[in-house]
């Protein structure tokens, strides 16, 4: 307490003047002579501190107070201080700020350095896509059919152009010519949406150099104008620096147009940050999978305006390369169908026809072909709607007509009810289900050779062997020879093909005719000449390719090998047909084209075996209803050569040419595409060989 004592005077005055009774007051202290410099810094040595009372500051006849202490700070960077100066106490208050903030700041540096490196590399780097090359397609000869060209797609980015455009336009213009005008419209687009605008879509490498050394030219313009003594800027703007550049593929076809139904075609696909060249039809399609590749990613480094540095490469995952394939198309053969085929169909008026050359002995498919044929680069949207894309030979299904009859006569041989030379009753006309069945050419009732049945292809006479035969086990047959079987080749859009069913308003199906139990007597009459049957052209010469090929059906397909990779695929072949049914069907076969209806197939010193066939088309009727078109047909024939080195077959395939009643155009464009190939392969007769008594291996038919 500081209030008044006893005495009447201050308590602490009071303790004071005791203590200074009690106590004599120190002698004063002689000050210490000047100190010399330094022998070695040079410097003064501090001189020595005033005596102790004075440098407390006391007061006579007051006691100071206890000399206070600061604790050492930072591992004894700062000493004990004893004294409590108002000079002393910021210099300790500074000193603790500024070790707080060198913590702070290490704190920043150490816990959070990751983060922020990170995202300063984001803001510095950027990904760019590393295109991979699309497999080729081969030939069986090496010949390349599709490949994947070196490109670089260039593009305007508006958003990154300060000022007037046409200064860009204008230097676009001098590279590529064009108008200034559309130019100056595009980059304005450009600006306005946001988008970067194509300006050459996977163009020759070439022109991205062009114009590359015409940006360059600029910035040399630039450092030539710049004022004396001026630096030169790390980075030069210039009238392109808003142009990208990206490497990427083309595909090409050095074939051009030939073969392009099989080969295919490709679209480029955004996928994220790139394009890939994706297969849209044909084998593009069909091996899309194996022939493209996956493209890879490079994390780059960039400077302040956008230049990739020289050697900024963060990370990279290469570009795996797509796998190359050999298909078996033989592009000589292919070029000679395809010129065959569109002369036969502007001779005969006729826009929808399709041919296919098989080679029976392994199911390669040497060429196929049909109309309309398309130009890659001009195609039009009628002809696109007309299927100019497809190979209509296994995308489309229709009514074969008599060139089915050969698996009519096969099953009968199978089963031993008739012999090549044995007879059949054949009236006019016949009548099932209300339904009459006569033939195509006028002739009263007649006693026919099975032989004849055949060659002159008489619906009454092998509709009556199929009664003979029995519905069942046509339809078992017909499904062992691969007509209401998917062929599974290699090509996409295969159909369904076989009997047909009918259907309700809300698609059930109401009957389903591939149950033979469905067939009424006028309907199996009419399947087994072809009729209310749908197939494929590829099955028709899958079939006579099993007839050449000794009664094995070999699976059809494109391709023949995975070379990168040493992989041959593997194909099945089934045992169909007796040895013996096949070499009887051949002589029936044989007198199609030597006696009946084939005989514009014969070429001379060959045994040219076939079939022909017309078959009726379903057109638009009332209601919007299918019904038969009286006057439109589709003329086929199917054959080979037999006897000779070569399993060939051709089948070709016309929709309502002209003439073709009289004179259909199959049988012609046959002979003229198999004395191709007789040139080509080096075909030649060779002797009959011993007939086997039995060929073991065959399936059980039904009873």
């Amino acid at each position: 307490m500081s209030g008044p004592g006893r005495d009447g005077r201050p308590r602490d005055a009071r303790r004071a003047g005791a203590r200074q009774d009690s106590r004599a007051p120190h002698p004063p202290r002689a000050p210490h002579p000047p100190r010399a410099p330094h022998p070695r810094t040079g410097r003064r040595r501090a001189e020595p501190s005033a005596p102790r009372d004075q440098a407390r500051g006391s007061q006579k006849g007051v006691r100071s107070r206890p000399p206070g202490r600061v604790a050492q700070i930072a591992g004894g960077v700062w000493s004990t201080v004893r004294d409590s100066s108002a000079e002393t106490k910021l210099m300790v208050v500074i000193a603790v700020v500024f070790i707080a903030t060198i913590a702070v700041l290490s704190y920043r540096m150490l816990g959070d350095g990751s983060q922020l490196l990170q995202e300063a590399q984001v803001k510095r780097s950027y990904d760019r896509v590393i295109a991979a090359r699309r497999g080729t397609i081969f030939d069986r000869n090496g010949n390349a059919l599709a490949l994947s060209e070196n490109a670089t797609s260039i593009y305007l980015d508006g958003s990154s152009l300060i000022g007037d455009p046409l200064p860009t336009a204008l230097a676009l213009h001098d590279v590529f010519g064009g108008s200034v005008d559309d130019y100056v419209k595009m980059i304005k687009t450009s600006q306005e949406d946001g988008m970067a605008a194509c300006i050459v879509d996977r163009g020759a490498p070439e022109l991205a150099e062009k114009l590359k050394a015409k940006d360059d030219k600029l910035k040399q313009e630039f450092k030539n104008n710049l004022p004396k003594g001026e630096s030169i800027p790390w980075s030069i703007p210039t009238a392109l620096s808003c142009i990208n550049y990206v490497d990427e593929f083309r595909r090409v076809y050095p074939c051009e147009n030939t073969g392009a139904q099989i080969v295919g075609n490709v679209n480029y696909v955004v996928n994220g940050t790139s394009s890939v060249e994706m297969g849209v039809s044909g084998l593009e399609l069909a091996y899309d999978e194996i022939l493209r590749g996956v493209n890879g990613m490079q994390k780059r480094e960039q400077g302040v305006m956008g230049d990739p540095f020289t050697n900024g490469i963060v990370s990279e995952q290469p570009a795996v390369e797509g796998q190359d394939i050999i298909v078996s198309l033989d592009m000589e053969l292919q070029k000679e169908v395809e010129t065959q085929l569109a002369a036969y169909g502007e001779e005969r008026n006729c826009n929808n026809a399709w041919t296919t050359v098989l080679d029976s002995s392994n199911g390669e498919i040497l060429a196929m072909a049909s109309l309309p044929l398309y130009d890659r680069e001009n195609i039009t949207s009628e002809e696109a709607k007309n299927g100019a894309t497809m190979a209509k030979a296994i995308t489309v299904a229709y009514e074969p007509g008599s060139v089915i009859k050969a698996a009519t006569a096969a099953a009968a041989l199978e089963e031993g009810l008739l012999k090549p030379t044995d007879t059949v009753y054949c009236p006019e006309v016949v009548v099932r289900d209300e339904h009459t069945i006569k033939d195509n050419w006028a002739r009263g009732d007649e006693t026919m050779s099975f032989t004849r049945v055949l060659s002159m292809s008489s619906n009454v006479g092998i509709g009556l062997i199929q009664e003979m035969l029995g519905k069942d086990k046509l339809g078992a047959y017909f499904d062992r020879y691969g007509f209401a079987q998917p062929t599974h080749v290699d090509y996409p859009h295969e159909p369904r093909t076989g009997y047909g069913e009918i259907k309700d308003e809300k698609g059930n199906v109401i009957v389903d005719y591939h149950d033979t139990a469905t067939w009424n007597a006028h309907r199996a009459m009419n399947i087994s000449f072809g009729q209310n049957i749908y197939v494929t052209q590829l099955q028709v010469a899958s079939f006579y390719g099993t007839i050449a090929n000794d009664g094995v059906l070999m699976q059809p397909h494109f391709l023949m090998a995975r070379p990168r990779f040493d992989v041959l695929p593997n194909y099945s072949a089934q045992t169909v047909m007796g040895k013996q049914a096949v070499d009887k069907l051949e002589d029936m076969l044989r007198a199609v084209v030597t006696e009946g209806t084939g005989s514009r197939a014969s070429i001379e010193g060959y045994d040219v075996v076939g079939k022909t066939g017309t078959g009726e088309k379903v057109v638009e009727g009332a209601g919007g209803l299918g019904v038969y078109s009286q006057t439109e047909f589709i003329y086929s024939f199917a054959g080979y050569i037999d006897n000779s080195n070569s399993n060939i077959v051709c089948v070709a395939s016309f929709d309502s040419p002209t003439d073709g009643r009289y004179d259909p155009p199959g049988p012609r464009l046959f002979n003229d595409i198999m004395r191709f190939a007789i040139a080509r392969y080096m075909i030649e007769p060779t002797p009959d060989e011993p007939v086997p008594a039995e060929v073991a291996g065959l399936p059980e038919m039904p009873e």
